[in-house]
């Protein structure tokens, strides 16, 4: 969906633009609510609506316009190919599936579509050989678009023999020669063998004429075909004179619901029948007197037999009330009456004069071509629906009082005709004349009987279906009755009776069943498949037989009913209903038992179908598995962590899920409560997902473990990594530390002279042997395959970068800083003395010799580096990509991209930089001074000092993150002690992000003053030299070289504005939590001003006290006095190293705590004891 299907509001675009904002789409949303419309808000905080997210917008999303559904949320994005396989000649046949490639290319605007005509011409031996040579570029060429996971939809265009079904080979001899006809069987298999292994599991239609289908030998043969190159579907029609075009607007919508939408075709085939109708509309010529609305009166009275002897019309009209009071009531005919005007017209029969009556039928007078007396009527139109000889079974018993013929010949015509494979299914059902055939002797015994004898018909049958049931009986190869057999028999005499009231009567009893819409009959699995219920819920519990025999039977039992309650004189009473069924049930023959046994299994073992299965979960998934939760806890006391997975829509895919029991007495689930258990847990969801791919997706591969053994010591192939459409992942930032693409033309020497390297996925085969010769032939001179050019120190082998460092041109000694966890390092840079050596000596032992660098590298002393790279082990191209590295904040990210557009500083100004931040750091810890330190402010002037200042930056961030996950339990020795004692925590934190911010706004300022300068010189140098030619072309080649740097400016240009207004917003919340802390801090002075003043009172009071006292207790009091003034200044002074940022940790006491209180009763003094 975009802006042209909905609204957001303006001032919300920046609210739903928010990473954890989710959107809903409006088919979703849909889907939610069909049961209970909900307002559609789309976007929601954090989770959607069913899982307890909130609204984004404050009211509801409005949408643009009308919206469609499609029938299927999944489409094709694979590749696709169209094969047209054509007759040759210059009498082209003329077919719709051009039409259908320009409209299937519309859904692939990036490519993926392909299609391909085929002509053919093979009546000749040579012909086929020249038409085999010829296919194999135009097979290369389709193997290599369509890949792994391409589809393929063949037609098949040509013409057929009218006598016998045979398909037109090509024509005879070279030029105007006569089209050939041969077998079926030939034809397809000389035309489409090239292409067996791309047609396999692709659909195909038959553009030919219904000859092939007529005779039988041909159908045949057909059929064979089809089995051959296992098709997936395979359609053609029956027309004798087939004309393909009139089949445009089947072809266009099978074309959308199963290439595009991916439907099964034959859950679509039913839609795509509807697209067959015709619309009919009738015109009749009207007159006034002889012919109203389009009827003939007749030239005669029907009575008298006069000609011309009708009397003027005579008008009935009806009024049409109009809903207006004011309007008047609309009139309208609705009949016309003719009345004889012979005088003597019914005297001989003594009746009155003929009258003739003509209702007005259905339509409308043209007004277009109206005149006086004349007009054209213009009745409704109708659609006319082709009747299928196979009729639908959705939804439709078709086995139901209806002869189906033998068991024994419905076999052989099954294995005669065997079915298409994944195609709608052939019903060959012998015919009710076959049926009665079979029993015609104990038909006619019974005709007179039955057509005379109205009101004992009811037990004549009964004694009829006895006798066909004791013979079916004593039979060694019974025939299968069929299920309504006394409705059969009624049927059968039907066409003897001759009374229309007789006639009229059977019908009623035979229902609105007639010859021409008899059920076919229907086999177990069909039976079965249309049975099976789509509610998941129907599968909540283990199904019984009784459970599964009312869908298979639901329409027997129902039939069965309805008999029971005439016998009973009962009619629509469902008292009886159910134990009518269970009669039914309890007297199922040995077949329908077996069939339900059947059902019953395979219902409990498959469950419901897939669709409702992922519907049902979607919508209670997580309910189920809360209330499960809640319950094995309230029952039993048990806390559960339980692994989910299930299929995803997607080929090949699952969702895999944890759930857990919510803590109750703990702070954290278990999968999150330490870091021993998060291991847990990621380990054992990658192995239960794993699990479930091979429960899910089996495959007839042997077990991995078997085939590591057998392998004999052989190199096993390499595993290449698959995205979800099956096309091999490309290395991307994640194994080359750059954003740019891999240097293949600088990879010489692992290449042939003359080999033009190309994406992977666009070699052929004849590139790919060549590359591969080259590659033994270096394998066999013991030369290595491939060799990495210019390659960083990340990608190199662990253990050999363990203690080595990068060397470049300028072979100057390195800066090194010992890291002494005591007493803290040195903050200036310490030389130390190397001895130069190759990294690859140092590592003999490695199992990556291939990855070695062959020079570059030396070694040094080991400073544990735990594997962490450190600035003086980067080069210099790869600085970026490590300054990236550092750090995942998204705001330190964005202002290593906006330095890129510094330009480098004119003058080298000595500054002071700590050593730590700087290139040559070989720490992989900070020192332990900057723990309680950090850098207030520096000047940015160029690109050298931005990066310092993002090296300096993001070292900080990667510190903060150490000091915030440390924890000593779990500290490695190599780990500095000091991390726990580090002011680096969270509000630390916090302001190294605002200084980020900071240098960022101020970064774009000077990228901004840089661009406004070079165009104020462009200006200039325009006026100056306007006239200077060669001047001219240069300045137009560097803007040319320069214009695709300048568009990636532009774009990060518009990100750093959209940040700073950000950054604004950010600023304005800070100075609001300035006033803040500075309203808190003066309300804190005034708090200490107030406990001073207590304290003064206090002291004076003790003065007082102490002037009525005895010598020995004034002492005493003295004594304690000094005690409480010497804890005093303790307290304050521990408050004031608080403040200073000392090592002490500041008091959690109120202010008011300083006062000391004594525990024993103070006594009164002499002077107020005197009182």
């Amino acid at each position: 969906m975009c802006s042209k299907c909905i609204e957001v509001p303006k001032a919300h675009i920046d609210d739903v633009r928010h990473t954890d904002v989710i959107f809903l789409c409006l088919s979703c949303h849909s889907l939610r609510t069909i049961k209970e419309p909900t307002p559609y808000f789309g976007f929601y905080h954090n989770f959607l609506p069913e899982q307890g997210g909130t609204p984004v917008l404050p009211g509801f999303l409005q949408l643009k316009g009308k919206y469609e559904l499609a029938s299927s949320s999944i489409l094709a994005a694979t590749p696709l190919a169209v094969v047209h396989f054509i007759l040759g000649g210059k009498d082209r046949i003329p077919t719709p599936v051009p039409l259908l490639s320009h409209y299937l290319d519309k859904f692939y605007p990036s490519g993926g579509f392909l299609y391909i005509e085929i002509l053919f011409d093979v009546a000749s031996y040579q012909q086929i050989d020249n038409y085999t040579r010829d296919q194999v570029r135009t097979v290369s060429e389709l193997t290599s678009h369509l890949g792994s996971t391409g589809r393929v939809f063949a037609f098949l265009s040509n013409h057929s023999e009218e006598d016998s079904g045979w398909l037109f080979a090509g024509k005879e001899g070279q030029g105007e020669g006569e089209y050939v006809a041969m077998e079926v069987q030939h034809v397809l298999s000389t035309v489409l063998k090239p292409y067996a292994r791309i047609l396999k599991s692709s659909h195909i239609v038959f553009l030919v004429c219904g000859s092939v289908v007529a005779h039988e030998t041909p159908y045949t043969q057909l059929k064979e075909a089809v089995l051959q190159f296992d098709f997936a579907g395979a359609i053609i029609f029956p027309a004798p004179r087939f004309q393909p075009l009139v089949a445009t607007n089947f072809l266009v919508a099978m074309m959308e619901l199963v290439a595009i939408e991916q439907l099964s075709i034959r859950s679509v085939f039913p839609t795509l029948l509807s697209c067959c109708k015709l619309e009919l509309t009738t015109f009749a010529r009207a007159h006034t007197q002889t012919s109203p609305w389009g009827l003939d009166i007749p030239a005669q009275c029907p009575q008298c037999g006069s000609t011309k002897s009708w009397a003027e019309r005579v008008a009935v009209t009806v009024a049409d009330k109009s809903r207006d009071e004011d309007a008047p009531d609309r009139v309208s005919v609705c009949r016309y009456i003719y009345t004889c005007k012979y005088t003597n017209c019914g005297s001989m029969q003594k009746l009155p004069p003929y009258k003739l009556s003509v209702t007005k039928p259905p339509g409308s007078i043209v007004n277009s071509a109206k005149t006086k007396n004349c007009a054209w009527f213009q009745s409704p139109s109708t659609h006319f629906v082709l009747q299928s000889s196979a009729v639908s079974t959705q939804g439709k018993r078709m086995n139901e009082g209806v002869p189906t013929g033998t068991a024994k010949k419905a076999r052989r015509l099954r294995d005669a005709y065997p079915p298409l494979p994944k195609a709608p299914d052939l019903y060959n059902v012998s015919s009710m004349a076959e049926w009665y055939a079979s029993w015609e002797g104990v038909l006619t015994l019974h005709k007179d009987q039955f057509v005379n004898g109205k009101n004992s018909r009811h037990n004549l049958l009964r004694q009829i279906r006895n006798e066909i049931v004791a013979i079916h009986h004593t039979r060694e190869d019974p025939e299968d009755l069929p299920k309504g057999l006394k409705k059969a028999i009624r049927r059968y005499y039907l066409q003897f009776l001759t009374d229309a009231d007789d006639r009229r009567d059977e019908q009623q009893i035979l229902g609105d069943d007639s010859e021409l819409e008899e059920e076919l009959g229907m086999s177990p699995e069909d039976r079965e498949l249309a049975a099976r219920p789509k509610d998941a819920g129907f599968y909540k519990k283990e199904l019984n037989a009784w459970d599964v025999a009312q869908k298979l039977f639901k329409q027997e039992m129902d039939d069965y009913d309805k008999e029971q309650q005439q016998k009973k004189g009962v009619q629509h009473s469902i008292k009886y209903r159910t134990g009518h069924a269970r009669e039914w049930f309890n007297s199922m023959t040995s077949a329908h038992r077996k069939e339900v046994e059947e059902a019953r299994d395979k219902w409990n073992r498959d469950g419901a179908p897939a669709e409702s299965q992922a519907m049902y979960r979607k919508k209670n998934l997580k309910k189920v598995l809360d209330d499960f939760t809640e319950q094995i806890r309230r029952t039993m006391g048990c806390r559960l962590v339980m692994l989910v997975s299930h299929k995803k829509n997607a080929d090949q895919t699952l969702s895999v899920k944890i759930h857990e029991s919510q803590p109750v007495n703990q702070k954290k689930s278990f999968s999150q409560s330490s870091r021993g258990s998060k291991e847990w847990t990621s380990e054992g969801f990658e192995k239960y997902a794993e699990w479930s791919k091979a429960e899910f997706y089996p495959t007839n591969d042997d077990d991995d473990s078997s085939d590591e053994e057998t392998n004999d010591g052989k190199d096993a192939m390499p595993e290449v990594i698959l995205d979800n459409h099956g096309y091999a992942k490309l290395p991307s930032q994640v194994f080359t530390g750059s954003m740019k693409p891999v240097p293949w033309l600088s990879i010489a020497d692992s290449i042939p002279n003359g080999f033009t390297v190309q994406d992977p996925s666009h070699l052929r085969v004849k590139e790919i042997n060549k590359l591969w010769g080259h590659w033994e032939a270096r394998k066999a001179s013991k030369q290595r395959l491939v060799i990495s050019v210019g390659a960083a120190s990340a990608h190199m082998n662990k253990s050999l970068l363990e203690n080595a460092v990068y060397v470049g041109e300028k072979k100057s000694k390195k800066k090194y800083v010992e890291v002494d966890d005591e007493e803290g390092a040195s903050a200036a840079p310490t030389p130390v003395k190397r001895t130069r050596r190759l990294a690859e000596d140092s590592s003999e032992d490695s199992s990556d010799d291939n990855l070695a660098p062959s020079a570059g590298l030396v070694a040094r002393p080991s400073v544990a580096q735990e594997g962490i790279r450190t600035p003086a082990t980067v080069p210099m191209k790869d600085r970026m990509s490590f300054l990236r590295s550092l750090s995942s904040n998204r705001e330190y990210l964005l202002f290593i991209s906006s330095i890129g557009g510094l330009k480098k500083e004119q003058s080298s100004e000595a500054t002071e930089w700590p050593a730590w931040a700087t290139w040559s750091w070989e720490g992989s810890h900070l020192p332990n001074s900057v723990h309680s330190e950090v850098i207030s402010s520096t000047k940015i002037s160029g690109l050298a000092s931005a990066m310092k200042v993002g090296l300096g930056l993001g070292m900080l961030l990667r510190e903060c993150k150490r000091v915030i996950e440390y924890e000593a339990d779990d500290a490695t020795p190599n780990t500095p002690s000091y991390l726990g004692t580090s002011i680096l925590g969270i509000k630390t934190l916090d302001l190294v992000i605002e200084a980020i911010n900071t240098a960022r706004g101020g970064v774009t300022r000077m990228v901004k003053a840089k661009e406004g300068q070079h165009a104020a010189i462009t200006e200039a140098g325009g006026e100056e030299h306007g006239t200077d030619t060669a001047a001219q072309t240069i300045s137009t080649r560097e803007e040319e070289v320069d214009d695709e740097k300048q568009r990636e400016e532009d774009e990060m240009r518009r990100k750093v504005e959209e940040e700073l207004r950000e950054t604004e917003e950010q600023k304005k919340k800070m100075a609001m939590l300035q006033e803040d802390m500075r309203k808190l801090e003066e309300r804190k002075r005034k708090l200490e001003e107030e406990n001073q003043k207590l304290l003064k009172l206090v002291e004076v009071a003790n003065e007082k006290d102490s002037e009525g006292k005895e010598p020995e207790k004034a002492e005493e009091e003295e004594e304690e006095e000094e005690e409480e003034e010497e804890e005093e200044e303790v307290v304050q002074k521990g408050k004031k190293r608080g403040k200073s940022g000392g090592s002490g940790r500041p008091s959690k006491k109120p202010t008011t705590d300083n006062i000391r209180r004594s525990s024993r009763a103070r006594q009164p003094s002499k002077k107020a004891m005197r009182k």
